[in-house]
């Protein structure tokens, strides 16, 4: 094979079919015959995103893989964290395609095994009234817990809009993340709840380590699997996604490439030992992002968005970027800390995620008003006959 035939595959590998416009068109908007229904799109949406994300979760069904077929060394752990990750990357690879369909082999069965978790665990516990019965460990302040709980929440959502926009029409889209985040995952909540409170699993409502207390390791490692996998092609997609917007570049595939890597690399030197840090982080960090995207659809453009071809894009908007700082920086003064850590005064009470999302749609909403309508902040410059979505 010439040397020009090997630069030809690999342009193929890492940009896709380049006479052809990328499938799942990160720049753009998707095209009408291209549009999902809502059972498609609610599938796809049971992940969040990030490639932090990424790393994080891959040891998460790594290590389990590992224990239940007794391969617990370290070197093996490390090639199951190759495999899984590179098996989470593909799917997010070949685009919404490939989610789509993981994700519509794993939603009927998460449903399934939760179910019979639940069912077990109430059983084992002597009924409703049993269940109701038990108590928590205390091992975490409410507001911690609200934090953490709203930060992964909001991280997944800041992030829907990268499937969203493929739905048909905007009640498509509303549904299915109403189905996919309320629906979806608080029942993955609510499993592995009901099962911590009843078995002595570690780590406590880890819905593995409780299916292997009701004796169904099998079902649950096959349970964890398709759980993971369709929480990180999520987090690759949406990696790959950004990168291409960031760069305006119209190829997503480099970006997930390159988004896998790191989070393979952050994988294998241990960063999974770091997750209920990470989602404090997200937790303080993310949610004044959302309420910026918030503020900025329902308040500022009032719903109706131009059409990207109408739109003059100004290099930094600072309103947003002043907003989401001082949204943190409402979210750290709450929190009392700047990472797990490293911490400062907390002045300001309540909860940080919460407080953070105030702070920034309410500067959000003041600096549009007051400097960026009235021309004293720069801002995305939109034609007079530009239609609109």
């Amino acid at each position: 094979m010439s040397s020009s035939d090997g630069n030809r595959g690999w342009r193929r590998l890492v940009f896709g079919d380049e006479r052809l416009p990328d499938p799942d068109y990160p720049t753009d908007h998707v095209p009408k015959d291209e549009r999902k229904g809502l059972v498609s799109l609610s599938a796809v949406l049971l992940g969040g995103t990030q490639v932090g994300w990424f790393g994080v979760t891959i040891p998460l069904v790594a290590i389990p893989t590992a224990t239940y077929f007794g391969i617990e060394t370290a070197a093996m752990v490390s090639v199951l964290i190759l495999v899984w990750g590179l098996l989470h990357m593909l799917t997010a690879y070949f685009g919404y395609q490939g989610m789509e369909l993981i994700s519509f082999i794993a939603v009927p069965v998460l449903t399934i095994v939760g179910v019979l978790s639940i069912v077990l665990a109430v059983g084992d516990a002597g009924g409703i009234d049993g269940l109701l019965a038990q108590v928590g460990g205390g091992e975490m302040t409410f507001g911690l817990a609200v934090t953490i709980v709203v930060g992964t929440f909001i991280s997944g959502g800041t992030q829907a809009p990268n499937w969203a926009r493929f739905a048909i029409n905007s009640r498509v889209a509303f549904w299915a993340g109403l189905i996919a985040f309320l629906v979806g995952n608080s029942f993955l909540f609510l499993t592995g709840a009901v099962g911590g409170a009843v078995y002595d699993a570690a780590p406590p409502g880890d819905l593995y380590a409780v299916l292997v207390a009701q004796g169904l390791a099998g079902v649950g490692l096959i349970a964890l699997i398709l759980n993971i996998w369709t929480t990180n092609d999520n987090a690759a997609y949406a990696f790959g996604v950004a990168g291409a917007e960031a760069f305006d570049f119209n190829r997503k595939r480099p970006f997930i490439l390159a988004g896998c890597t790191i989070g393979i690399l952050l994988a294998l030197v241990g960063v999974d030992g770091l997750l209920i840090p990470w989602f404090e982080v997200l937790g303080q960090y993310v949610p004044p992002l959302g309420a910026v995207l918030m503020a900025d659809f329902l308040l500022c453009w009032k719903l109706v968005v131009p059409r990207m071809e109408g739109v003059t894009f100004t290099g930094i908007r600072w309103t947003g970027l002043l907003a989401y700082v001082g949204g943190c920086l409402v979210a750290v003064f709450t929190a009392g800390s700047v990472i797990p850590g490293v911490t400062v005064p907390a002045p300001i009470p309540g909860m940080a995620a919460l407080n953070g999302i105030i702070a920034a749609v309410v500067l959000h909403v003041l600096l549009f008003y007051t400097l960026e309508a009235r021309g004293l902040l720069p801002g995305h410059d939109v034609d007079s006959d530009a239609e609109c979505v």
